[in-house]
């Protein structure tokens, strides 16, 4: 959970500035050959018993990413397809496998290349940035005017209050006297 204190305001223009520098700074220095190498694509299969049924053997392909950067993740399809068929036991040639297909994972490190705009990489992360604000900051006011809604008009005052960390059991001990 995050705290949404943050959003109880709108922004600070050195919060917003710092944010926006930081972003600047991180498209500066990225690199794209190394951001391509976290993209891979392949196959995957395991097989699960099941005691009384069908057993069966799960056979996934994937084109995947390690990359935490949301502009990479949307320029190609990333996906995961699983599929499965019934056996009865597993033989003993059949292992479970994760195979990297080295072909699809070239086409795809390709199509992300391709695909790259360092300046839409920077107006998308800012883009982002600035709808997490307006998102937060209207979960911020929805979650306000809920706890209003529990809260008597002579306890607010008693809320509003500026305390200390400790100060929680006085908080409690006066509320309780309102009670």
């Amino acid at each position: 959970m995050y705290d949404l204190r943050l959003y109880s305001t709108e922004p600070k223009f050195d919060y917003v500035s710092s944010k926006l520098d930081s972003i600047k700074k991180y498209i500066d220095n990225f690199k794209l050959t190394s951001s391509i190498r976290t993209f891979y694509a392949g196959q995957s299969g395991y097989f699960h018993c099941y005691p009384g049924r069908d057993d069966s053997f799960f056979i996934t392909d994937y084109r995947r990413t390690k990359s935490k950067d949301s502009y990479l993740k949307q320029l190609v399809e990333l996906r995961e397809e699983e599929r499965y068929y019934n056996c009865c036991g597993q033989g003993k040639d059949e292992e479970d496998y994760d195979r990297i297909n080295k072909e699809e994972t070239i086409a795809l490190r390709k199509e992300v290349k391709q695909k790259y705009d360092k300046d839409a990489h920077y107006m998308f992360l800012i883009n982002e940035f600035l709808t997490e604000l307006k998102e937060k900051r209207k979960e911020y006011l929805l979650y306000a005017e809920d706890i209003k809604c529990f809260i008597e008009e002579d306890d607010e005052k008693l809320f509003q209050q500026e305390y200390e960390d400790n100060d929680y059991k006085e908080l409690a001990s006066q509320y309780n006297k309102r009670g």
